[in-house]
């Protein structure tokens, strides 16, 4: 998510936004991107189960939040 309120001057996007710009051109929906995709999920699937079977407190997802201004600009993370 990136949105501009003009406005209230606040600018809001999403840290997934701010991690993939510019972002990344279309990939083939064959095969081999539907393996990646299947390996991908299990090898973070296991990653967690292991962290947190390993960490105390580990929590697999959390909330950031970031707010900086410039020049009169709030930006917000969500």
């Amino acid at each position: 998510m990136l949105s501009v309120d003009l406005e209230n001057r606040e600018i809001l996007a999403s840290v997934r936004a701010l991690a993939t710009w510019p972002p990344d051109p279309p990939r083939p929906a064959g095969w081999i991107a539907r393996a990646r995709l299947a390996l991908g999920n299990e090898v973070h699937r296991r990653y967690g189960l292991e962290r947190a079977r390993t960490t105390p407190g580990f929590a697999a997802e959390v909330t950031v939040s970031l707010t900086h201004e410039v020049d009169g600009f709030a930006g917000r993370t969500a």
